[in-house]
């Protein structure tokens, strides 16, 4: 993702002001609903009215990804060239009954490209066999509590959820005891309702030979004056009882092979705040970064809900080459003179930490 070459060819497209090549980092949504509630989610955090009014792309379709679509699009990729990942996320992407055939498709046609799951789990004792068979690299699972109180509390469900969860990481964890691939990252949202269950979660990660368990920051997604999942963040107290338990939980398993984190800044109390840092640096998602839904629309990322395309009546190529794609470009690489953009929640953006290394990385080589 961060090679010499394709920070090379970044500055390049960034200096011509249209890219010489695809995105770098694809997110495929094979399907627009999900078997848990989590109540971090914007699907299920956000009410109705308000996504009705500010973002109907929240809104849940029950949307699933055509094949034909996922294959021209796949097709367009390989041709365009320069994609080093692609995501499957969700919505809850196990629920595709072809993703099993939609991977296998993408590793014959690119297969250096990292094809990285990110799912909640429930399912993967169900599909775990026939997804790694096709050939994916990493699976990221989001498993955001330690017991089945966690679990109801944060909408996921209950014991036999948790039952099935870890059912899915035991056979995957056997499969990679075997062939030593796929990649296993747990995750965990970090929240009121889990700050305190950091050794068990470590545990777990332990004992499934997980390669990392990384605290994932709460998103507070706003629109206009309504913010949701406030009382979900930690007080500074709750905070620094998590922060003084992860350290702790570092040094006993220094000489164990998982990597244990949160990812972002110790100074936003676990709660993702971008806005400061867009009005230092650019944003180049425009240039690296492609978000496929599972109606076909192209989003340029995952915060900024217009559709740039549509792949229904557009080749993606197309999309990635179009007036709209351009003008959005301009407008996100000038965001720290202009401000965040109308129609994206660039103070909530995930993709804050990939922008940042490619924002030193430009300045380096």
């Amino acid at each position: 993702m961060f090679s010499p070459e394709t920070i090379q060819e970044l500055r390049d497209g960034i200096r011509k002001g249209s890219p010489s090549r695809g995105p770098v980092d694809v997110q495929i949504v094979p399907v627009d609903y999900c078997n848990a509630k989590c109540v971090f989610c914007p699907l299920f955090a956000v009410p109705r009215e308000i996504k009705k009014k500010q973002a109907p792309a929240l809104i849940v379709k029950k949307n699933r990804l055509d094949l034909g679509l996922f294959f021209r699009l796949i097709d367009d990729l390989e041709e365009m060239g320069g994609t080093k990942r692609i995501q499957f996320t969700g919505g809850e992407p196990l629920l595709h009954p072809q993703l099993a055939s939609m991977i296998t498709h993408l590793k014959r046609k690119m297969p250096c490209c990292e094809v990285a799951v990110v799912t909640n789990g429930i399912n993967l004792s169900e599909v775990v066999k026939d997804l790694t068979a096709a050939g994916v690299d990493r699976f990221s699972v989001s498993i955001n509590g330690a017991s089945a109180g966690s679990l109801r509390r944060l909408g996921m469900g209950n014991k036999t959820t948790l039952d099935k969860i870890i059912s899915g990481l035991s056979m995957l964890t056997e499969i990679r005891s075997r062939n030593g691939r796929p990649y296993l990252g747990l995750t965990s949202v970090l929240t009121r309702h889990n700050y305190n269950e950091v050794e068990e979660l470590v545990n777990l990660a332990s004992k499934l030979r997980a390669s990392s368990l990384t605290f994932l920051p709460l998103v507070l997604f706003q629109f206009g004056e309504y913010k949701t999942n406030e009382a979900l963040a930690l007080s500074p107290g709750e905070f620094q009882a998590f922060k003084e338990e992860l350290d702790r939980m570092k040094r006993i398993v220094r000489e164990r092979e998982i990597f244990i984190g949160l990812s972002s800044r110790w100074d936003e109390r676990g709660c993702i705040n971008s806005g400061r840092l867009y009005q230092e640096i650019p944003c180049y998602t425009g240039y690296a970064f492609t978000l496929v839904c599972s109606d076909g629309k192209i989003l340029p990322c995952c915060n900024c809900l217009k559709a740039l395309g549509d792949l229904n009546g557009q080749s993606f190529k197309d999309v990635w080459h179009s007036e709209g794609y351009s003008k959005f470009r301009k407008k996100t690489l000038n965001i720290a003179n202009s401000g965040m953009l109308n129609g994206c929640l660039c103070q909530e953006c995930s993709y804050i930490y990939e922008n940042e290394r490619y924002h030193s990385l430009l300045k380096s080589y």
